[in-house]
Parts: structure tokens; sequence; C-alpha cells
């Protein structure tokens, strides 16, 4: 019997497995139930985001202590090792397909080497690729360091806590700067500390305690609580706190129910589906997994198609992200586009650099 926290690491392939359905799933516009919560589950499928954002930050954690136990492993190295697993497959499909626009006159060449720079997302280039690789490499710059500051933290739940002030903070400050086109990552802090806090509690062999469970099920209470406020338009705040209220007690829960199922065939399909490299905890892997803006409801029926990262999911010119909501459709001939180098990208990613 593993502890609730390990069911995280036991099924973290599952879980990001689940996590692509359910964004895959937000995606399929054309698609509704016709039955209001599934369409309202449908309609938060974003949240798969911050799942791969918890699981990695948890992987990271992990690889990082396991590196300080071992003092052989230097800060340069943890950075060249995830840089090359992601920058040689972004630039190969970012670049192909860039050359595609170039080629179909939709943008030019300085666009394009924007795109490839991963820079574009912070300088609010137009009509450049999406944000979560430049938002993943953020993290993995600001992991080392957070990481040190929390290890000698005596207060770790606390210093967690504060991350979502904190972000809301950063968020609020950044509106009349002009830099609100940042919320994607702004938002996501939380879930990146919450990941953090998760690889801690591995680390230590921490089990799901009664103080604990209390904890979840308050912070997933208030979640609730603020949601019914925005809704209701009395409060407004960014979905992703919301979903970050939930976060730990989602997956934990998804883990539980993985872990008691008896279905084998179900959990070899999320697993090829939340592909990480065998033998390796971190999940930086996950960033295959990047948001493909439209996926049509043909592309349900390929899995790999998923696993279009890294751009093929193109900013609108004002720089709308439908990762957290926002944003409009994109016309049929890019979702075609995208399908056409799903299978290049799938071969791309399972490779080992």
């Amino acid at each position: 019997m593993h502890s609730a926290y390990q069911n995280l690491s036991r099924y973290r392939s599952e879980l990001m497995g689940l996590a692509i359905l359910w964004v895959m799933l937000f995606h399929a516009y054309e698609f509704h139930f016709f039955i209001r919560p599934l369409d309202a589950f449908k309609g938060i499928g974003f949240a798969g985001v911050d799942v791969f954002i918890l699981l990695s930050a948890m992987g990271l954690y992990v690889s990082l202590s396991r590196a300080s136990e071992r003092k052989s492993a230097s800060t340069s190295s943890f950075f060249l090792r995830r840089f090359v697993r992601i920058l040689p497959a972004y630039w190969l499909v970012v670049g192909l397909y860039s050359l595609w626009l170039i080629w179909r006159g939709q943008i030019g060449w300085r666009t394009a080497l924007w795109s490839l720079s991963t820079l574009h997302y912070w300088f609010h280039i137009p009509d450049t690729f999406n944000w979560y690789i430049p938002a993943i490499l953020a993290f993995y710059l600001l992991a080392p360091l957070y990481a040190r500051l929390f290890r000698r933290c005596p207060r770790k739940e606390w210093m967690t806590a504060i991350m979502f002030p904190l972000s809301y903070g950063l968020y609020r400050l950044s509106i009349p700067l002009h830099l609100n086109y940042t919320e994607d990552f702004v938002c996501r802090i939380p879930a990146f500390a919450l990941g953090i806090l998760m690889g801690h509690y591995l680390v230590t062999g921490q089990s799901l305690t009664r103080r604990h469970t209390a904890v979840w099920v308050m912070l997933s209470l208030l979640g609730v609580a603020v949601t019914a406020l925005r809704l209701m338009n009395r409060l407004y705040i960014s979905p992703c706190y919301l979903i970050a209220a939930q976060l730990v007690p989602l997956t934990l829960l998804t883990a539980k129910v993985t872990d008691l199922l008896p279905l084998q065939r179900i959990r070899s399909l999320l697993r090829l589906l939340g592909y990480v490299q065998p033998g390796d905890l971190p999940a930086e892997c996950h960033c295959n997994a990047g948001i493909c803006r439209s996926v049509p409801l043909s592309g349900l029926r390929s899995p790999p198609c998923v696993l279009l990262s890294y751009g093929l999911h193109r900013q609108s010119p004002a720089g709308h992200s439908v990762a957290s909501g926002a944003g409009t459709n994109s016309s049929p001939t890019q979702t075609h586009q995208s399908g056409k180098l799903c299978r290049l990208e799938y071969r791309v990613l399972n490779r080992k650099f």
C-alpha cells in the first residue's frame, strides 16, 4: 500500500494522461455534451496545464534534492540537461512550422526568430507561438533558487501559502505596467509552489495526516467559495487561482482512484499519453503536452496528436491565450497544419537526447 503522496509519483504518467485528455476535450471547441455539468467540466480543461506544472515541479524538487545529497551535480548541468531535452525538439518543430507559415506569407523571418528564441512571450511579440515553453523554461531557471530557499525555510507550508498572495500581487502590479500579458505564467506560480511542496513530501516520506487532509479540504472549500463569488460577479480573480486551490485534492483523489481501480489497459493507455523518460523521476518531458490551440474532433481518435507541443498553439495578434480561457478559435487551416506535424513531433519527443 502506497501513501497518498507516493501515489502522485507512482501514477504521475497516468495523471498526465488524464490531464492531456482533459486539455484535448477543452480544445475540441465544436464538441458539446449538452449536459451542463459535463460542459462545465470541459470548459475548465485548461486546468490540465496546472496539473503538468505541479507534477513537473514535484519532479524537479526530487531531482534537485537527490543531486544535493550526492553533491555531484552542478546547477549548470541541471539547466543543461533540461534545456537539451526541450530546445532541440522545440527548434525543430517550431522551425519547420515557421518555414511553412513564411512560405504562405503569414509571418515574416523576424517573427520566426522571435519564436525560436523563446523570448517572444516576455516581449509580447504578435503572431508568435504559445506561452507554455517560455513559461516552463522560466520555472526551470527559478527552480534551483526556490528549492534552496524552500529547504532552508522551517515553515515550508507557510512559504507555499505565501505564493498565492504574492502571485496575485504580481498580477495586479503587472496591469498598470502593461505587463498583464504574462498572466498565464504569473498565475501559475502557486501551482509550481504546490508541486515543490509535493516533492518535499515525497523526499521526506510524508504521509497524508488528518491535519493535512483538513488543510486541503479547507483550501478546496475556499476555492469553491471564491468561485461562487466570481460567478455572481461579486469578485474577479483569475480562474488559475481557483484551480490551484483545488489542485492538490484533485490530483490526490484521482491518484487514489487510479490505485484502487483494476483497469490495467486504461492505465497503460494513460501512461502512453503521459509519456515520460523511463527511470527518470522528474517530469520535465511533460512539456511535450503544451497546449494546441485547437484540436479537431477527428484528432480525438489519434492520441499522439495531444503531443503537439512547443508552439503549435499560436497567440493571436493581441497576445490572447486560450490556456487561461481567453482568446479566439484558430482557423481550420491552422488546425490542419497542426495535424500535419503531429506524427513528426511524436517521434521527436520520444527520442532520447
